[in-house]
């Protein structure tokens, strides 16, 4: 094979196979290797492609012939056999469905987000918007205000993804207790944890024992609601979700635990990925979009932080740094005067820690 069609075969995500009549690998591009683990030389092992190889030279099975073939530890590859132009040589080509199925529902998401999440709720706000200009109904009026408090957050959603995305500055760099940012995301899923009936527990929520965190109290606050959403999302009816807090060394950490349902084992690891989620969401998310983890892991991650999801129990940990705003932080004055003081504060609990 010249040099410039291999190069054009490694550049393909795809899985491009060059085989003998009997199934000996004369090549396979990098994509190939990782989805099957061969070595050249070798005669492929799947039974799928043995038949079909045999019933190519049997005369009954004409090319090209698709079928899917199953890899174990893997979803099932969709494969493709082609005659080669050249000799009698086969080409398998190979393409992961999961992979495939995956940018699909992506892309659904997203667009399923943009008309249920903002289009349908901007239409229903301008209809209302016309009738509340001509009366003056205080329930079409609060009407209108829910509906634009709607569009509202998902517009935030879609452009503060972008901002992230981009490496935009997050804002303002502040001091921000985690009691308030926990005390806030419960005001804010007062309503949804009412409909579910679900109760919270806290531990650990106390002013004088947190040490505080630094960054931009908006996004900070986004980042909790949306884990807090996530976990009533699936949470079961009448449950309980425990939010425990706690130094941690050098970081400040929030665990949220509940006996809801666990996140699908096929799922895990998308659950944080935009237009993925685990389940369903609030009314102010739609279900299953993924969007709020998405964000929250991105701005738990720009401030030097972790997220980390419990496979077993589905529960969600964040931890925060404690130590000093990130270097490229503009702090004033005021601010440095008050990380001096929470500094001192730590540095005295830790003396009195046996």
């Amino acid at each position: 094979m010249n040099t410039g069609m291999s190069l054009l075969f490694n550049s393909l995500s795809d899985g491009v196979l060059i085989l003998s009549p009997e199934g000996k690998a004369r090549f396979a591009n990098p994509a190939a290797k990782r989805m099957l683990g061969l070595l050249m030389g070798q005669i492929l092992q799947q039974d799928a492609v043995g038949k079909q190889l045999t019933g190519v030279r049997a005369g009954y099975i004409e090319l090209p012939s698709q079928f899917q073939l199953e890899v174990p530890g893997q979803e099932s590859l969709a494969a493709t056999l082609l005659r080669s132009p050249v000799g009698d040589d086969l080409v398998l080509l190979l393409r992961d469905v999961a992979a495939q199925h995956f940018y699909q529902s992506t892309v659904d998401n997203l667009l399923t987000l943009v008309y249920d999440g903002c289009i349908t709720p901007t239409k229903a706000l301008l209809d209302t918007l016309a009738q509340a200009s001509a009366s003056p109904d205080a329930a079409l009026h609060q009407q209108a205000l829910d509906l634009f408090t709607e569009v509202r957050q998902c517009l935030k959603q879609i452009t503060g993804l972008a901002q992230l995305h981009a490496g935009e500055p997050l804002g303002a760099i502040e001091r921000v207790m985690l009691p308030d940012l926990v005390k806030t995301a419960l005001e804010q899923t007062r309503q949804q944890a009412a409909g579910r009936k679900v109760n919270f527990a806290l531990s650990g929520l106390d002013h004088t024992e947190l040490p505080p965190v630094y960054g931009s109290q908006t996004w900070l606050q986004e980042t909790v609601t949306s884990v807090l959403e996530d976990m009533l999302a699936r949470s079961v009816e009448g449950g309980e979700i425990l939010i425990k807090a706690r130094q941690y060394g050098e970081f400040a950490t929030l665990v949220f635990s509940s006996s809801g349902r666990p996140v699908p084992a096929h799922m895990r690891d998308r659950v944080f990925m935009p237009f993925h989620g685990t389940q369903a969401g609030s009314a102010a998310r739609p279900a299953g979009l993924g969007l709020g983890l998405a964000l929250a892991k991105a701005v738990v991650q720009r401030y030097g932080g972790h997220v980390r999801l419990d496979e077993e129990s589905g529960g969600i940990t964040l931890e925060l740094p404690t130590g000093a705003p990130r270097k490229e932080a503009e702090v004033n004055a005021a601010q440095i005067e008050r990380y001096a003081h929470d500094i001192s504060q730590l540095m005295a609990r830790r003396m009195k820690t046996p």
